[in-house]
């Protein structure tokens, strides 16, 4: 018997070690889902600091919808970034290249989750020849730039900066250039007298017919004075039906005539 029971200990001994390690293995596996849940929700505020970026997420398509408003701190930022980054820049110690292309920062601009910061910039139309070298000067130098600011300790952590040129600043000024080559004539000057020859050709083309023509037409228009006498109307038609009116009407007014004369004592 007990040979029995040893013979049976050792099958049942490895099938419970591998029951073991079979839940070892599923609690090891519900620790990390519950942590990779607790991750994902993240219910503890305090380390819920990218939820506003979030929010700002577009969720329509409208082109006419505003997605962003900058915030007070984003425009606390933009002020300060763009003093310290025009102070840098016009001393040409970090950017010496650009010296002498009157370079000019119009703006920055820096992300909602304070990571990137793009810079804008112009020159003026007079040096657009040489805005691919300014670009890639820029591009190069703006880690060293970065690095300026950091030193200055404009803030904890400065955003990584890329230069972008101002297009729309730069499209207006060559339409302001365009239209300073714009020649309009003489300016308006009393000694010179205009030539009118020109006119005189345009308005040769009218034949004589034409002008005859014209001629009539307005002479039709202007009405005559005649001094002829205007003439009696004629006599109207007495005898209607055949009966001679002015006749019988003669002999009526002859009657009353007689009926009204007195008569003899």
């Amino acid at each position: 018997m007990n040979r029995c029971r040893i013979g049976l200990l050792s099958i049942y001994s490895p099938l419970k070690q591998s029951v073991r390690f079979e839940d070892r293995r599923v609690n090891q596996v519900h620790k990390r889902g519950s942590m990779l849940q607790k991750l994902i929700v993240n219910k503890d505020k305090k380390k819920n600091w990218h939820a506003s970026i979030l929010a700002n997420k577009p969720t329509s398509k409208n082109v006419f919808e505003k997605v962003h408003n900058p915030s007070r701190r984003e425009n606390v930022l933009n002020s300060v970034f763009i003093k310290n980054i025009t102070d840098v820049l016009s001393t040409g110690e970090v950017v010496p290249e650009i010296l002498g292309y009157g370079v000019e920062i119009t703006g920055v601009k820096v992300s909602p989750c304070c990571r990137i910061l793009n810079v804008y910039w112009r020159i003026p139309p007079h040096y657009y020849e040489a805005s691919e070298e300014i670009t890639e000067v820029l591009t190069i130098k703006a880690p060293k730039v970065r690095s300026e600011l950091i030193s200055r300790n404009v803030i904890g952590r400065v955003p990584r900066i890329f230069f972008v040129r101002d297009i729309s600043n730069a499209r207006s000024s060559a339409l302001e250039e365009a239209m300073q080559k714009i020649d309009f004539g003489p300016k308006d000057n009393p000694d010179i007298v205009p030539d009118d020859s020109f006119l005189k050709d345009i308005y040769s083309f009218k034949t004589p017919k034409m002008e005859k023509v014209e001629e009539k037409a307005s002479e039709s228009d202007i009405p005559k004075k005649s001094n002829s006498v205007p003439q009696n109307p004629t006599d109207m038609k007495s005898n209607v039906f055949g009966l001679q009116h002015d006749i019988l009407m003669d002999r009526v007014i002859t009657s009353k005539k007689k009926s009204k004369l007195p008569t003899p004592p």
